[in-house]
């Protein structure tokens, strides 16, 4: 019997070249795979998908006028948080806001669980939270933490 395992996620944008600004050229996550750029892009860990290809998959045909009015009913709050580990919150968080109309949920601070966080929404309004472990002179870093990228 085959296992179920988590493929990814794909966030629905409605302008490809607005959200490849945001995430590959300001917050600098690397792109993978542009193979079937303009509709979808990858990442690695997650990719873009445009409202209007997204659409057509889910519904089986593109709704008349704006793409994204199919899916408006359907949207009630962020469900996801897409979260990136970064060298250092508080200098990307700064360069992310430098003429940017950057939609902030909170300001850097650090959590009680040892990590220096900011929150905001990207062009599309999807969750997006920056972070970085704070690790002292004694403590046990997380499992996944890597010497070198906090």
């Amino acid at each position: 019997m085959t296992k179920t395992r988590f493929d990814g996620v794909a966030l629905i944008v409605t302008d490809i070249e607005r959200a490849l600004n945001f995430y590959r050229d300001k917050l600098g996550v690397e792109t993978y795979n542009m193979d079937n750029y303009p509709y979808y892009v990858e990442f690695l860990g997650f990719s873009l998908w445009t409202s209007s290809a997204a659409q057509e998959a889910v519904f089986g045909e593109l709704h008349e006028g704006d793409p994204v009015q199919a899916w408006s009913q359907m949207r009630r709050f962020p469900t996801v948080d897409m979260a990136f580990e970064v060298g250092d919150v508080d200098t990307l968080f700064a360069k992310l806001k430098e003429g940017n109309n950057l939609e902030v949920i909170h300001e850097p601070k650090t959590e009680m669980w040892g990590q220096r966080t900011a929150r905001f929404f990207d062009p599309d309004g999807h969750l997006v939270e920056i972070a970085h472990w704070i690790v002292t002179e004694g403590e046990t870093p997380p499992k996944d933490f890597e010497e070198g990228n906090n």
